[in-house]
């Protein structure tokens, strides 16, 4: 396919270029094929090590590299002689392409004697971190809670008086804290900075706030109103009202003047009778708003500001925030460095250590030296880039007159602000370099041919967005710079030979509340989904595979469930699942709600403490014991006091009631009770006694190869797939043991935040080789599934 004149000229520019580019424009193409023209440009060809990709994820740097090598072999097809061509297609394995993450850690490992950190140090999973996180804030806590300075005794007072007790929102806000922080270049220059801003009895630094913060929410109104001036008469005043503040010279003086503008057109007499209902509505929340703000203002013939009076009852509260927030960053960083762990921030963090002068405000002699030796950078999916990333890129670039850098993103496609990723940043670069084109070595270029999606789609997408993040700009310019175009979409193509190969179909099902009204709405949802799967499977349906564009039969890796959030929706999806037979591959958090897993999740709490009843009855009722409630039942029966497991072990010890020696279960066979419990007592102390000095995860596969517990579950029903459960849970214990704590009780704790946080990447050694998929829309992000 002939590129666009957009791609041929995103593919030839040199200097700093950044790229707008819609979805389904063939970003990546142009991507690769501007780095085959660098290496194969006659006149003065790059080295392809001289050329840095950074991309958004690790199969987004495998595809590159597959990309590029695919396209070098095809040159090579047409010039076998070239020994410039091959000798590049030996260099792709060590090219550097990879996640930014990926190149931190490499600098880092690199330069670790300029940081005084463990070269050895291991990178954290993310709900390891998380566990970490809280491990560490647990203890801050408790040291300051016995502590006798200042700080203690503020933290104890606003903990009493202020919080009641409850640390829930404390530890939430210092978290919160802690990880925008992390995003910023300099966590603690920023801390540092607000808190000394506490130490000033004056609201000025609110004050100062105001007026930026009414500039942003003006605007904001200002674009959202604009499509309704000519449906809305009352949407069209307030827009006059927001022109004129925004268009005024001294908008200080002008803010007061439009809000009371705007107020006033809510005014009962401003709604003629009838239009109040019909046109209100959409400009409900800016009145909403406007009451809030002058709240904030106040009046002049009050002496002390609202602000101020907000600012003197919650200043003591904000500092407290600020320096536990500190404390416990600077806690944190111990705790890893004792243990020798990275997390994410850390990879970025030291990154700009090494990179950047945060006093001085410019790149290190190590920056520039990465800049020699980099001609180029390309940087994809810079929409999601928060301040600490574009530092780092920013360090490694060369400096705007020399221009080396290849920026692609799409604002529209900015998914992650949950994790502070910001636009803003390919924003200001947009606007920056489209305003300085004509000075130097900047180009912005549009990619708006989508040869993805129909074109009824494009019209709805461009539709919502042209008033959703464009209202600001002319119809032209959004025409112009912005719209998708349909490129040359084709519909998918069935199978010539083969009347069930698959189009695009869609689906949409409404869930009466009377159908199965006993069943919970989520897993009658599943057994929809479950229903309609299984038979896509059973018939055979073809579909196209992405890789080789080959019809084959679908397969249960084809099809994916998008939910979201996995924590809410796993545990039925699973359960329905499973009971269909269909293989479900969810994050590690559904996993431990499957059967096999909670059996040996209750085994490790059992052996590290049997006095915990839940756990030590679990193990009791599970294929390692086969009690059934009758036989628990007789066991409290008959000693209602203390632990269960201390029952148990009255009862083993017991030969005296006769109820015993002749009561019997019909889980226990021919063997009476008493015989079992003793057994079971035994059985539980030799296991505790055995496992003593074992680690973890030898312990495990011990109990599971002496209990037989692999072929009790393959005897019953899906036993194959709860055995891939048992796998996937020793595979997790044994990442685990890797952590230099990696022993019982933190595993157990980190099983419990996993439980309750919904986190965990997914699962993949032990469990089928093709499973469904269930991931989150954003974990989605750049995934392709026919199903």
């Amino acid at each position: 396919m002939k590129h666009t004149s957009a791609q041929q000229q995103a593919i030839q520019a040199r200097g700093n270029v950044l790229v707008v580019a819609g979805a389904g424009t063939g970003k990546t193409r142009t991507l690769v094929d501007r780095c085959l023209s660098q290496i194969t440009d006659e006149a003065s060809p790059t080295p392809l090590r001289e050329i840095l990709m950074v991309t958004f994820t690790e199969a987004a740097a495998t595809e590159m590299r597959e990309r590029l090598a695919r396209s070098l072999e095809s040159l090579l097809a047409v010039k076998p002689q070239s020994a410039h061509l091959q000798e590049t297609l030996a260099q792709v394995d060590a090219a550097p392409i990879g996640t930014l993450h990926g190149f931190c850690y490499q600098l880092i490992r690199h330069h670790f004697h300029q940081l005084d950190m463990d070269p050895n140090a291991r990178i954290m999973e993310p709900e390891e971190c998380s566990a970490l996180c809280e491990e560490t804030l647990d203890a801050l806590l408790e040291e300051l809670y016995q502590g006798t300075g200042t700080f203690s005794r503020d933290l104890r007072d606003h903990m009493t008086h202020r919080e009641k007790g409850r640390e829930k929102l404390v530890r939430e806000l210092v978290l919160r804290i802690h990880h925008f922080t992390q995003s910023l270049v300099d966590p603690q220059g920023w801390l540092h900075h607000h808190i000394r801003q506490t130490m000033n009895p004056s609201s000025e630094a609110w004050d100062a706030m105001l007026p930026e913060t009414f500039l942003q929410w003006a605007s904001q109104w200002h674009q959202a109103l604009s499509p309704l001036k000519e449906v809305n008469p009352h949407a069209a005043r307030c827009v006059e009202h927001l022109t004129s503040y925004l268009e005024a010279d001294d908008r200080h003086s002008a803010m007061n003047s439009c809000v009371e503008a705007l107020t006033q057109e809510d005014a009962p007499d401003q709604w003629p009778r009838g239009s109040k209902q019909a046109y209100r509505s959409a400009i409900a929340d800016l009145f909403d708003d406007l009451i809030f703000l002058r709240s904030l203002m106040g009046n002049a013939s009050v002496e002390s500001s609202p602000l101020q009076a907000d600012w003197s009852l919650h200043r003591p509260t904000v500092r407290l925030l600020l320096e536990l927030a500190q404390s416990f960053t600077e806690a944190y960083r111990k705790t890893k460095s004792q243990r020798g762990l990275l997390d994410f921030a850390d990879l970025e963090q030291h990154a700009i250590d090494l990179l950047w002068d945060r006093s001085e405000e410019e790149p290190t002699d190590l920056a520039r030296d990465i800049q020699r030796r980099y001609h180029s950078v390309y940087v994809d999916e810079y929409q999601d880039i928060n301040g600490a990333q574009d530092c780092i890129l920013s360090a490694i670039s060369k400096d705007p007159f020399q221009g080396n850098r290849f920026l692609v993103g799409d604002i529209k496609q900015s998914i992650y602000a949950f994790r502070l990723a910001s636009p803003r940043f390919f924003k200001a670069y947009q606007h920056r370099w489209e305003q300085t084109q004509l000075e130097g070595p900047h180009h912005v270029i549009y990619l708006k041919d989508n040869f993805r999606s129909h074109p009824g789609i494009l019209d709805f997408v461009n539709a919502i967005f042209r008033h959703l993040m464009y209202a600001g700009i002319s119809e032209s310019d959004y025409l112009k710079k912005v719209a998708l175009n349909s490129g040359a979409f084709q519909p998918k193509p069935t199978a010539s030979d083969s009347e069930t190969a698959s189009e695009t179909v869609v689906h949409c099902r409404f869930i009466c509340d009377e159908e199965h009204s006993e069943i919970p709405t989520m897993e009658k949802e599943a057994m929809v989904i479950a229903k309609h799967f299984r038979r896509l499977h059973t018939e055979g349906t073809l579909v196209r595979d992405p890789k080789t564009s080959e019809w084959r039969p679908v397969a249960w890796h084809d099809m994916a469930i998008l939910v979201r959030s996995t924590k809410k929706y796993g545990e039925s999806f699973l359960k329905v699942f499973h009971k269909a037979g269909i293989p479900l591959v969810a994050a590690a958090s559904e996993l431990i709600e499957e059967a096999a897993c909670k059996d040996l999740h209750a085994l490790v709490q059992m052996l590290y403490n049997p006095h915990q009843d839940i756990p030590l009855v679990a193990i009791l009722r599970s294929p390692f014991f086969h009690m059934d409630d009758q036989a628990l039942a007789w066991v409290r029966i008959h000693h209602r006091k203390g632990s269960f497991w201390a029952a148990m072990n009255h009862l083993s010890r017991d030969t005296s009631n006769p109820e015993l020696s002749e009561g019997s279960c019909s889980s226990l066979n021919t063997r009476n009770l008493h015989a079992a419990i003793v057994d079971c007592v035994i059985q539980i102390q030799n296991w505790r006694k055995t496992v003593q000095p074992m680690s973890l995860i030898h312990a495990l596969e011990w109990i599971l190869d002496t209990s037989c517990y692999r072929e009790k579950l393959m005897a019953a029903d899906h036993g194959e797939e709860a055995l891939m459960h048992v796998q996937a849970f020793l595979q997790m214990a044994r990442r685990f043991a890797q952590h230099p704590q990696g022993g019982w009780q933190p595993f157990l704790n980190y099983l419990d935040h996993l439980k309750h946080s919904g986190e965990g990447a997914p699962v993949g050694d032990g469990m089928p080789a093709s499973a469904v998929s269930m991931l989150t829309i954003h974990k989605s992000k750049g995934l392709e599934f026919p199903v």
